[in-house]
């Protein structure tokens, strides 16, 4: 039986604030420090906000909303405000921004014939390298940059971050690796 084909994503670069920002500032009349002060702002304005429990809408963008976790129980009484923290932010897409992405250019994939296996300093450099000139690097990233399999990945991060050669950030789907 064949396996089940599928969809998905091929993620791109992070691109920065300070991306953006030129970006924006090339396409209009704003300068960058204008800019940079502008988004700041929306960024304190928006903490501030969520912080009170409010919804978030920009638009054109999409809307930003709380959540808080606690530890599960079917007993009332073990849920009270001491147990309740912060969760996470969650975005929801605007429906402008959704028919923006509708015109995405799409590309099939093709098999690309087995990458040569590196030596561990080849991919250490090859790390090091790509988190001078980006902010930080995902797992994912840097699979795709040494041509390594995920687990591979997983022990090579993990070694660097014991030698103190990186650091991680976050937790989960969420992880990002930093210069140290």
């Amino acid at each position: 039986m064949a396996p089940k084909l599928h969809a998905r994503v091929v993620k791109g670069k992070t691109v920065s604030t300070s991306t953006l920002v030129d970006q924006i500032a090339d396409a209009s009349t704003f300068n960058r420090g204008e800019l940079a002060g502008m988004l700041s702002a929306v960024s304190e304005a928006m903490a501030r906000q969520l912080a009170e429990g409010n919804c978030v809408e920009l638009e054109g963008i999409g809307f930003f909303s709380p959540s808080v976790k606690c530890q599960e129980s079917k007993e009332e009484t073990v849920i009270h405000a001491a147990s309740v923290r912060f969760g996470t932010v969650r975005f929801r897409a605007s429906t402008w921004l959704k028919e923006k992405m509708a015109g995405m250019r799409l590309l099939r994939k093709r098999k690309s014939a087995a990458i040569p296996e590196r030596t561990a300093e080849e991919k250490r450099a090859m790390a090091l390298l790509f988190l001078k000139t980006h902010s930080s690097m995902t797992r994912t990233e840097y699979e795709r940059l040494t041509g390594c399999a995920k687990t591979r990945a997983i022990r090579d991060l993990n070694s660097w971050i014991e030698n103190g050669l990186i650091r991680r950030f976050g937790k989960g789907t969420k992880v990002v690796y930093l210069a140290p």
